[in-house]
Formats: C-alpha cells, structure tokens, sequence
C-alpha cells in the first residue's frame, strides 16, 4: 500500500485555477505510509481538506523483484459525487478484494467545485482544470505503474457516477489516447445535463460575487483571476455552497483545452477512444416509488401533456418541438400502452382510499388483482401475500415504498396485511393470561381468509406464496414451523430475516408486561397477579397504553 504520492505540482498560488503541471522531485524517501489529504468539498467542512491534495494511491498484490517482473492488470477508480465533492479516502469498495484477485488498484484527487471547475469562458480561466487533473493522473500511472507492479498496457479506467462522466469524458478527449486499454462507466456519462456546465462565466461572477460585490456589475475575468488569487481557499470553499452547477465546460480553442466539441457530435462522428467499454442501464430504476399511486398519477398527467420532457435535450438543441414530441409520443406507447391500468368496474376493488391513522381496529388486507373473475373468464393467478417488517413494533400494509404495481403487472395477485404490533401484538405474561404471539395470530387468521376467499378475486389458492422483510420474513419463518399455518401456502421466501434471528424473540416477556402495567398505572407491580395486570390494561386507552410502551423502548434503547 503506497499513499499520498503526488502526481502533480500543488495547485497553490499562481497555479490556482490552472492546469495541473508536474510535480517537483522530493529529497530522500517519500513517506507513502498515510493518507491526510482531500480537495476542498463543497458539501463538507472536513479537517482534510486541503488545495495540496493532488496525490494518488496504490494498492498492489505484488511488488516486482531482481526474479520476478510481474505485470498485473490495473483498475484506476474515479470517484463521484457531482464533481462537487468525494475524494480518494473515500474508497467504500475497498481495494482488498480486487487485490486478493491480483489487481493493482489505483485512486487519486482531482479538484473539485470552483477549484476544479471554474471557467471564464476565455483564455483567462478555460475551466475543466479537475478533468486535467485526472489525465495527468492517469499519465503518472501509465508511466510509473510498473514500478508497483503493474502493467502500463492493461489499465482499466473505472468511474462512478460524476466519476463515470469523467471516464467517458477520457474517451472523448485524443489526448487519452494509449493511456488506458479498457473503460467501465457507472451511472454516469458525459451526455449526462448535469454532466457539462451551463452559463458558466455567470456562475464565475456570480462566485466572485459571493466574495467581493464588486463583481456583480464587473465583466473582467483578469480582475476576477487577480481578485480570487488573493482570497484564501478557506473562503473560497466556504462561499462555493452559494453557487451551483459546478461541472465540465466546453472550452474555447487552446493548446491545452480539454473539452472542446459538444459530446454529442463527437460521439456521432466517431472521434473518440475505441477501446473496451463496460456500462449498463438498470431496466427497473426507481422501482422503489411505484407504490406512490398519488405521484404517479400526478407524474402521467404531466408527462401526457408534456411529450417533450420524455425526450430531454437541454444539453444542446439536437431535434426540433416537433421532432421531440412525435419521438416522446414513440417512447410513451412503448412503455405504457394505450389502455388503462385498470378497468373502471375493478378499480374500486383494487385501488381504494389508504389511511395513516392509527387504531386498534387495524386487522384489515388489502387485494390487488390485475384480473377479476367473470362468467367468461375463470382466472386462477398466482398469489403473493406479504408480511411487512419493523421490527414487530412499526409497519403497516399501506407503505408505499412497496406498492403491488409491479407484480401486478405480471399477472399475480398480491395481499398485504395489519397485523397487530408492539404490545398489542405481541404482551404476554408467560401464562394462560394473556399467552402473547398475538400479532403472529393475526397473521394466521388473515392468512386462512385469503385461503378460503383469494379465488375471489382471482386469485389461485393453491399457488400462494408468504413473502417478508426483516420481521415479516421472522413472521414468514415461524409460520413455516407452526403446524397451524401448513397447507395455507405453497411456498415461503424471507428476505433479511429468519425465525432464529436474535431480534426475532422475546426475552424476559412477563417482565416487561408489568413494567408496562406499572408505566399506566403506578399501582401496578410484579407482585400483582396476571389477571389484575389484564384488568388494568384493558380499562386504559390505546394511546396510554402506546405511550407506556414507547417509555418501555427509550428505557430498553438507552
């Protein structure tokens, strides 16, 4: 493990908002045992950052020798976050498992927010000085990787988010050219909006602004140079957070410009790096707010009246109103159809009111069918009926975050359930009493309903399956081992939990129903019998007795 190795000059004083140049030889042995320094961010205010943070990191299985040349292949990671902040220490994915793999992994700076991204959009300050900085970064490892025991042709460039614009920015840019064989892009590409900066000699004044009022009427990028030469990167960190946009810009003509053509014409005409590309889509993306009817209701009414905006293009004008509007109609009856997603008769029956009001009368499911049965179609779906999580304390069957769309829309039938929780679900004073595993009951009982009743809806009860998270899948495992609930369901999946997980068991049950008993009424102790804790419990409100238990839980939590 070798860190903090410069592999450029610190960008400080003069070279403030120039490229980067190379650094200068150091005396002696460079300690590479630690890693302190990050670029300025302009999301944090961490006691690591610092403008001297061109530095680069590597991490090799294998060092060569006088007997043995090794020459492993090379990940050079680029990190995102918006080009506005992430750094090399950051390293989540941790180089050990692409080590014990034989790959040498590399990570590095590069300037961000208005360090790295400022532009005048003149000679004065061209801009995209963070995207140079990772060229000559990948320059330093191309040259010196052998010496960790790398090979300089089998580097592969790997970016995440911000990071993958900046590798498809690498391949748009000639200069890249040799200095890597392969590039991988993760959710992120120079075609990106928020990948190239728009306006960006307003936001330079604007920036300048923040610091020096003067700037909000002065056009002179050479006095706005000069003027932000002599504030300290302290402040200039500090007054970045008013401005935003911070990105690639696309330069004027000049001998070390970066990004000079709009990418999409790059791209069409084929003047970019042909090497080996690994990126992907992700066919389901933001499937965890399909449940939200209300805003995909508000989201379809939008979009039906609005073609445009399925086909964005407000990086530059590629299509005409007209072009974008017959090419958002193509996009919109591919991936919606024509027709409704419910017919009018079954929409009540499927799709009704949802209600976050708590109540002790809360044993209610809910069934979502694509296909009703009629007297020309007998249908006969498969069934999922889900057990949410919480940790049997929190939870309801109306949590968006899982709506039934999806599998709806594959032709299955799917139930959610209340059941009840907390002390209502789950008290017991470990005796005939009040036996507890209520809240399991209720399960069961829901799970017989939809047994005898699913076909109703369409649904096959011979093809039902239990599904849970966290304590749904703890509930789904103690129905596998309940000789109760055994020919109710076909099959069982448990998603983050079983019935043997620490959390999924009660411990010192009777004593914590009389400290509940004792928190309602102060009379109430372990030396009072089960049935004059029952008797207390059941003349006291639901919501004194919700109160007491949530005591329970800070006294437990603490």
């Amino acid at each position: 493990m070798f860190q903090k190795i410069p592999y450029a000059a610190p960008p400080i004083g003069d070279l403030r908002f120039q490229p980067p140049v190379p650094p200068n030889k150091w005396e002696g042995t460079l300690n590479a045992t630690y890693l302190d320094a990050i670029c300025y961010q302009i999301s944090t205010d961490l006691p690591e950052e610092t403008e001297d943070c061109l530095y680069v990191n590597v991490y090799t299985p294998e060092l060569p020798s006088e007997d043995n040349n090794v020459a492993i292949p090379v990940l050079l990671y680029i990190y995102g976050g918006g080009f506005y902040e992430g750094h090399a220490m950051q390293y989540r994915r941790g180089p050990e498992y692409l080590i014990d793999h034989d790959v040498v992994i590399v990570t590095f700076n590069y300037r961000l927010g208005p360090l790295g991204f400022l532009s005048t959009e003149d000679t004065v300050v061209p801009g995209n000085n963070g995207l140079k900085d990772q060229q000559l970064a990948i320059k330093w490892v191309h040259e010196n990787i052998q010496l960790f025991g790398g090979d300089p042709e089998k580097i592969t460039i790997v970016g995440e988010s911000a990071g993958g614009a900046s590798v498809s920015h690498h391949l748009l840019n000639k200069n890249s050219e040799g200095l890597f064989r392969a590039a991988i892009m993760e959710s992120g590409t120079a075609i990106n909006p928020w990948s190239l900066q728009r306006n960006a000699k307003q936001n330079a004044f604007s920036f300048g602004a923040v610091l020096n009022s003067t700037f909000s009427s002065v056009n002179d990028s050479q006095l706005l140079l000069e003027y932000l030469l002599t504030v300290s990167a302290k402040d200039l960190d500090d007054a970045s957070v008013l401005v935003s946009g911070w990105a690639p810009v696309i330069e004027i003509e000049h001998d070390e410009a970066f990004v000079t053509e709009k990418m999409y014409g790059l791209i069409r005409s084929g003047n970019f790096v042909k090497v080996p590309i690994l990126m992907g889509i992700n066919s389901e993306e933001s499937l965890s707010g399909a449940g939200d009817l209300d805003a995909l209701e508000t989201l379809s009414e939008y979009y039906d009246n609005n073609l445009q905006a399925l086909v964005p293009d407000d990086i530059i004008m590629l299509m005409s109103d007209q072009d974008q509007i017959s090419f958002g109609s193509s996009v919109k009856s591919i991936y919606c159809g024509s027709g409704n997603f419910v017919d009018d008769l079954a929409a009540e029956v499927r799709i009704g009111p949802n209600s976050d009001k708590e109540s002790e009368d809360c044993l209610y499911l809910n069934v979502y069918t694509p296909q009703l049965p009629s007297k020309t179609s007998n249908a006969s779906l498969p069934v999922m009926v889900y057990f949410h999580g919480g940790g049997f304390i929190i939870g309801d069957s109306t949590h968006q975050s899982y709506g039934p769309e999806f599998l709806v829309s594959k032709d299955v039938v799917v139930v959610t359930l209340n059941y009840r929780l907390g002390v209502f679900g789950f008290l017991s004073t470990q005796d005939s009493v009040a036996v507890g595993n209520n809240g399991l009951k209720d399960q069961l009982y829901a799970l017989q309903w939809v047994y005898q009743n699913i076909n109703l809806f369409g649904g096959d009860r011979d093809k039902i399956t239990i599904f849970g998270q966290s304590a749904g899948a703890a509930s789904v495992g103690y129905h596998l081992i309940s000789k109760k609930s055994r020919g109710l369901y076909r099959a069982a999946i448990m998603e983050s939990s079983t019935a043997i997980s620490p959390f999924g068991y009660q411990r010192n049950a009777r004593y914590y129903g009389f400290k509940l008993g004792s928190y309602v009424n102060s009379t109430i102790t372990e030396a009072n019998s089960s049935e004059e804790l029952l008797e207390v419990l059941l003349k006291a409100s639901a919501s004194d007795i919700d109160d007491a238990a949530e005591k329970i839980a800070q006294e437990v939590s603490t």
